[in-house]
């Protein structure tokens, strides 16, 4: 999953927000109790001066998305690929993965999701479909592992009327076991089925972001992390190496 890690405090302020995520400061904070998966969803969210969150439109798109893994269920060859990262049966049915085809029909309920035009999926070729989950449990995005890619292989389901960043005006980031105290450290890596994979194999909490690129969401990422006392450990990924953009 990773080629090291390096453990830092953190200090979620706007500052440190700006820099890259190898520089955040170091400091304390407290728990993250507030955004745990008991929270409330009809709470509604400040997440920018100019942009309030209705967790009603995260519910609905949640429930959309998790209508749609069930209308397009899932392959026996994309479970064996999950089931080769570690994860077992049940942990792949909470993922709520499925297949994805270019045209695919969908159900009138998932009309208007991101990646949704005229009642069919817009993507460009086969693929598994990876969602990504906040901090409650509720998908607020949806990636496309592609079939045969290796570069770009992983792609936001997304289209003109609604972007992978439009429910929050940033790009989703995958959340797992945040809320749990299953260990007192928080990892963050990059990806999406990464964190998943790794919360479920090592019993972790998780933050993963497409590409390691926190700072593309850093609203969510202070808001999950502004009252945190834990340790967080940054797991760059094996593509660090080669790939300087990525962590």
């Amino acid at each position: 999953l990773a080629v090291g890690c390096f453990v830092v405090n953190y200090c979620c302020t706007q500052e440190a927000l700006k820099q890259p995520c190898a520089t955040y400061k170091i400091a304390q904070a407290r728990s993250p109790s507030h955004l745990s998966r008991s929270t409330p969803v009809s709470q509604q969210v400040k997440v920018k001066p100019s942009v309030t969150i209705n967790q009603d439109d995260i519910v609905a798109t949640d429930k959309g998305f998790r209508s749609l893994a069930k209308h397009l269920g899932l392959s026996d060859k994309s479970i064996e690929m999950l089931k080769g990262r570690g994860l077992d049966s049940a942990a792949i049915a909470r993922g709520c993965f499925f297949d994805v085809a270019p045209s695919s029909a969908v159900p009138p309920e998932c009309k208007d999701l991101p990646g949704v035009s005229n009642g069919r999926i817009t993507v460009s070729g086969r693929g598994v479909a990876i969602p990504a989950f906040n901090s409650a449990g509720l998908i607020t995005g949806v990636q496309i592992r592609l079939e045969g890619e290796t570069d770009n292989k992983y792609r936001w389901l997304s289209n003109k009327k609604r972007s992978a960043n439009s429910l929050m005006g940033e790009l989703p980031i995958a959340v797992e076991n945040l809320g749990e105290q299953i260990k007192p450290d928080i990892w963050l890596c990059e990806g999406v089925l990464k964190p998943f994979v790794a919360a479920h194999r090592l019993k972790v909490a998780m933050i993963g972001a497409s590409g390691a690129n926190f700072t593309s969401s850093k609203t969510q990422l202070e808001l999950l992390l502004k009252d945190s006392t834990k340790n967080l450990i940054l797991a760059p990924d094996g593509g660090a190496i080669a790939n300087p953009l990525v962590m």
